[in-house]
């Protein structure tokens, strides 16, 4: 272990240049794994917050810029896989840099992929960071990222142009689909009118699905929950259905 620790600056440098460059998204996916996973294990602080730092200079540097949209769509998922590390172990940067990537649904360029992309923070993998691969994982890190970023993209949300809402309500869709049930029915007269809303965007697929999802686990594991939310669903899903969405 001292080895790899001796050498994790270079190879996580190695690591995100690579995901940064790489024209095979498998590449690009595998090495941003392969980083998440040293830097939620990396003991020496200090040491991994100035790496961490450098590259996420580096991955910012090309989001903000007018880039094509392959280098950006690399960097997206570079920068996903870093924060997942991150949130495990609640380090701060991981919600400082999620709350930031919400202001990338504005971007025409990558703004879908971010919505598309989004479970990737919160989603449980069977082959990285998980108790088997002996991940660091922080008592109720989920909740956590619940009660932080779903403000954030609530008031977003607000905001946004009409064409990119429904990459809010994307990530929405995911964070509910992928936090403890408990969390979710704490907040659910903000999240549900999102949920449903969500169901009129027809031209968005991944979101439907993604919300249906959602919305199925509710009815199934706390039926009652929903109840008072049956005359504005029922009529949403009938039309989904009409047009074959489901």
């Amino acid at each position: 272990m001292q080895v790899l620790a001796d050498h994790c600056p270079v190879l996580l440098r190695s690591s995100i240049t690579l995901a940064l460059t790489s024209e095979f998204p498998t590449v690009v996916e595998s090495v941003g794994k392969m980083y998440a996973a040293v830097i939620n294990k990396m003991v020496e602080e200090r040491e991994m917050n100035s790496e961490l730092l450098d590259d996420l200079q580096v991955i910012w540097s090309i989001l903000s810029k007018e880039e094509k949209s392959v280098k950006k769509e690399r960097a997206i998922t570079a920068l996903l896989w870093l924060c997942k590390g991150l949130l495990m172990r609640s380090h701060p940067l991981g919600i400082q840099n999620v709350v930031k990537l919400l202001e990338l649904f504005e971007d025409p360029s990558v703004g879908r992929l971010a919505g598309e992309r989004f479970y990737l923070l919160l989603k449980d993998f069977p082959d990285v960071l998980n108790d088997a691969c002996h991940a660091v994982t922080k008592l109720m890190y989920k909740q956590q990222f619940f009660h932080q970023v779903l403000p954030n993209i609530m008031s977003l949300f607000d905001k946004a142009k009409e064409g990119n809402k429904s990459f809010y309500l994307q990530s929405v869709s995911h964070i509910c689909t992928n936090v403890p049930e408990q969390v979710l029915l704490s907040e659910l007269p903000k999240v549900l009118p999102l949920l449903i809303e969500s169901l009129q965007c027809s031209s968005n697929e991944d979101l439907i699905a993604a919300t249906l999802e959602g919305v199925c686990a509710l009815v199934m594991d706390t039926p009652t929950s929903i109840c008072s939310y049956v005359p504005s669903l029922i009529p949403k899903l009938l039309q989904l259905a009409k047009m074959g969405k489901i």
